[in-house]
């Protein structure tokens, strides 16, 4: 059977469907909210025969089953099963149902959304006059049909049918049954000739309208699956509200009898009596993606070992939650509690004990499921150590910050792999973790996870409060109100001319208790406070001098008031800190030359050099445009995939500094701070991986204006700029490099080798626990469907590929040239290693080589050139099974970029 229908029912067919409950609503549909004025538009328009919109249902009766309900308005007799669900339309089904069908007056709201309630009624004189604005030919009468002016008197009566006869005003609930009333309104006029006459005109140019009214609806078969129906919902939903995967499948779920919200609502009171704080913020949602998690992961320990594929895939995508059968979550949903329970004493033991200070709320997903998978090892020394520097580099390599299900669909085998060790090999948040020298100086506020995770830190490594002496635990956090401080107080450092953004940095930071900071610190010097400290008899020097140091603080520096000489020490001690918990080193980040902001400016633009007069304002229009926004994040992409390098913002090509003033009027942000984040933001979205450890950002004043100076150290591996539609773009993936002081856009083979050159990477596959899988680092692309099968033909040979999870799959059993003879390609090293590993190999007859088993490849031109044994181009090479449709033209089609 087709996917759908195109059919055109009659307006009146529909609603009377309605009522009898042929057609319902999903569970998962609010409810209806449309305005009377919202209403009124509606009727005018069908009364003139202009379309209202295609609606779309699904056929009931087949394997997606969601609980239904009645339109808003029909009350049916016992249980009725709908022969179709109304996916989109509600809001004009429902209006219309109650305006011409429902046997009482409508509730609804006006426009300042105050709730009225009565019938519409159609002027009959204004109705035909084409004059009248037909909006204006509708009224809305309260429910007793008596209009009231001023003091409570009754200006129009329309409360028995001769009194609409004489007003001239049709009820809209007997458009479809008006005989009567017309009748009535000839009779009651003496069937005068004007009467009959106005009547039948009427009848004719208006009533005609609503009986003859056709409503285009789509119908969908009743083999649609539930994520397509749940797409398909989403994308033609006109109230504006995107549906949550939680309410979708509260939806799913009670046509299995089983209520979700109220198993929920049981699961997080196990957590809500105050103790566990730390999981305050846990959504249901998150309890969904981790139960998904957990539940894939179950499914893919108990496949096939020897499945060529590894088995089923791990994940906890929207796609994934919304296909977790009722069972596995029944199985997992426990586990998950526990899961969590344990992940909240982890942070505790971390002191980590109020919400506010949790790193990153995400990483709890990973960390609860990690909990659960474990089972009765998560309780022993060895596994507890690797999953907490497993921890420590998720916060300081700032990893789960944007599109986080990819890393943990990836965190939770590898990190339980690990910890049990079953493998040597480091989880892929552990290898890549990267904290940057400069990073310390650029954490100011707590929407930071590695600001939140300095502050845990100092707390672990036994930080005491300077006056009760106090050490910071759980019997004291909350008991002192135990927060984050200056230790160089802002006042006095503001007075001093000091640099704000680094007083305010985390490196002049610390936990101490709010009466510290109140009574003892104040606004004064370090020396004046510390001196009142010991003159008030509250503490000795000696003993103040040992709680100063447990805050990796010289404490000679503040007796000085040596702010510059604080801040080269704490910074110091603060790196060997981070770098002992991630246990790695730390990456400096340095400007180009080491040359001042002024210098580089004065040089001029460069391979390593960009100005941007503004990140967000469009100078022309003075708006903030998109384009604006994608500029700067293919210039920063530009500068990772390069050598590093600075872009000002706020200065003009020219090398004019401009300021930041116009800039950040356009966002409506009134500091350097804010707008420091909307920028971290704009690149956390776009980019495809994290580079918080190469990507840091100061204000400096050049020629008395204050500019933006994004300070990008080169990544170490190749970078993608996702425009979405928030940076004017429709979800394309793009590559960015800097050629002299230009950014260019590389595609292709020409993509291609810019990544071999640069970085000498392949996606190469790689032997892990036995089974053959592909190397496969933070994906570049968004996840592609399955494709169609692809075949590269060549001599007497054959290969078949498809795109599988984003990555071009050559698959077991393709045919490849027998031996290299492309020459000192870059390509050669990569077809070598797979005759190495033994996932190419010759064939029987020595005429070809074979692939073993599916090998995934970064584009269809790398994995042409295996097949070949010589470069091509793979995406003219490949082409649509039984079919001369390029790989290339099939991409086009589907409106994708994610290869190159």
């Amino acid at each position: 059977m087709d996917a759908f229908e195109i059919k055109k029912p009659f307006l009146r067919n529909l609603l009377e469907q309605a009522r009898e409950g042929q057609i319902q609503l999903p569970e998962f549909q609010r409810g209806w909210v449309w305005p009377e004025s919202n209403i009124r538009s509606l009727l005018s328009s069908v009364s003139q025969g202009f379309p209202v919109g295609t609606l779309m249902m699904l056929q009931a009766g087949g394997s997606t089953r969601f609980k239904q309900r009645p339109i808003e308005g029909v009350e049916l007799l016992g249980s009725v099963p709908a022969a179709q669900l109304l996916l989109d339309g509600q809001q004009r089904i429902t209006s219309l149902y109650q305006a011409l069908i429902l046997d009482r007056p409508v509730v609804t709201v006006d426009d300042r959304r105050r709730s009225i309630e009565g019938r519409f009624y159609v002027d009959m004189a204004a109705a035909l006059d084409d004059e009248v604005d037909r909006d204006e030919a509708f009224r809305f009468v309260p429910a007793d049909g008596k209009v009231r002016g001023s003091f409570g008197r009754v200006e129009l009566d329309l409360s028995t049918m001769d009194e609409e006869c004489r007003a001239g005003l049709f009820p809209m609930t007997q458009v479809f049954d008006a005989d009567d009333w017309g009748h009535s309104f000839m009779k009651l006029n003496g069937y005068a000739p004007t009467a009959i006459e106005s009547w039948q005109s009427f009848n004719k140019r208006f009533i005609k309208r609503f009986e003859q009214y056709l409503v285009p609806v789509i119908e969908l078969s009743a083999g649609t699956p539930r994520e397509a129906v749940c797409q398909v919902f989403e994308k033609v939903n006109t109230g504006g509200v995107t549906l949550t995967v939680f309410e979708l499948l509260t939806a799913t779920y009670a046509a299995e009898e089983f209520n979700l919200r109220e198993h929920w609502d049981q699961c997080r009171m196990q957590w809500g009596d105050g103790k566990f704080r730390v999981l305050s913020e846990v959504s249901e949602t998150d309890f969904l993606q981790a139960i998904t998690l957990l539940a894939t992961y179950r499914r893919r320990e108990a496949a096939d070992p020897t499945d060529s594929k590894g088995g089923p895939r791990i994940g906890c995508r929207r796609v994934e939650m919304l296909r977790l059968p009722l069972d596995d979550f029944k199985k997992c949903s426990q586990e998950i509690v526990n899961g969590l329970l344990a992940a909240a004493k982890f942070l505790h033991r971390r002191n980590i004990f109020d919400v506010k200070f949790v790193p990153y709320g995400a990483q709890l997903i990973p960390l609860a499921a990690i909990c659960a998978a474990l089972g009765q090892a998560w309780n022993t020394y060895e596994v507890q150590q690797k999953v907490t520097r497993w921890y420590w580099c998720g916060v300081f390599g700032e990893l789960y910050s944007g599109t986080t299900e990819t890393r943990f669909a990836r965190d939770l085998p590898e990190v339980v792999d690990w910890a049990l060790g079953r493998t040597s090999n480091e989880p892929r948040t552990v290898a890549e973790a990267q904290f940057a020298a400069g990073r310390l100086r650029t954490l100011r506020t707590r929407n930071s996870a590695a600001y939140k995770g300095v502050y845990a830190l100092l707390i672990s490594d036994g930080a005491r409060d300077w006056c009760s002496g106090n050490q910071i635990n759980a019997a004291t956090y909350f008991d002192d109100a135990i927060d984050i401080h200056h230790i160089f107080p802002q006042a006095w450092c503001a007075k001093q001319g000091l640099d704000r953004a680094l007083y305010d940095s985390i490196i002049n930071k610390t936990p101490l208790s709010a009466y510290t900071n109140r009574h003892i610190l104040g606004g004064s010097s370090p020396s004046a406070y510390l001196a009142k400290l010991t003159k008030i008899g509250a503490i000795d020097e000696p003993t103040l001098r040992s709680l100063v140091a447990t805050h990796l603080v010289n404490p000679d520096s503040l007796l000085h008031d040596d702010f510059e000489g604080f801040v080269v020490q704490r910074e110091r001690v603060l790196l060997e800190l981070i770098a002992t918990a991630i246990e790695h080193g730390i990456a400096p980040v340095e400007a180009p030359a080491s040359m001042s902001p002024a210098e580089l400016i004065s040089a001029g633009e460069s391979q390593t050099v960009e100005f941007k007069a503004s990140a967000f304002l469009d100078l022309k229009t003075m708006q903030a445009e998109p384009e604006r926004k994608h500029i700067i994040v293919k210039t920063v992409c530009a500068l990772l995939n390069g050598d590093g390098g600075s872009l000002f913002i706020g200065v003009e090509d020219s090398g004019k500094p401009v300021g930041l003033d116009n800039d950040m009027a356009a966002i409506d942000v009134a500091d350097l701070d804010r707008y420091e984040l909307r920028l971290q933001e704009l690149l956390r979205n776009h980019l495809s991986v994290t580079t918080a450890a190469n990507v840091r950002m100061d204000f400096p004043v050049v020629d008395g204006k204050q500019v933006c100076q994004v300070i990008v150290a080169p990544a170490m591996r190749p970078i993608f700029v996702r425009r979405t539609k928030a940076v004017g773009g429709q979800g394309e993936v793009e590559f960015w490099v800097r050629r002299g002081n230009a950014t260019t856009q590389l595609h292709g083979d020409d993509m291609e080798r810019y990544k071999e050159e640069h970085w000498g990477k392949h996606g190469l596959p790689l032997a892990v626990s036995g089974r053959p899988q592909i190397e496969d680092e933070e994906s570049d692309f968004e996840p592609l469907p399955d494709s169609p099968v692809f075949v590269m033909e060549l001599l007497d040979l054959i290969a078949a590929a498809q795109v599988i999870d984003g990555r071009f799959t050559v698959r077991a059993g393709s045919q490849a040239r027998s031996t290299w003879v492309g020459g000192n390609h870059s390509y050669r090293p990569l077809r070598k290693k797979l005759e190495e590993d033994g996932f190419l190999q010759p064939s029987s007859d020595g005429r070809h080589a074979v692939f073993t088993v599916d090998v995934q490849f970064r584009s269809p031109s790398a994995a042409a050139a295996i097949v070949a044994g010589r470069a091509t181009n793979g995406r003219l090479d490949w082409k649509v099974r039984g079919s001369e449709v390029t790989f290339d033209d099939w991409q086009k089609g589907r409106g994708d970029s994610g290869f190159g």
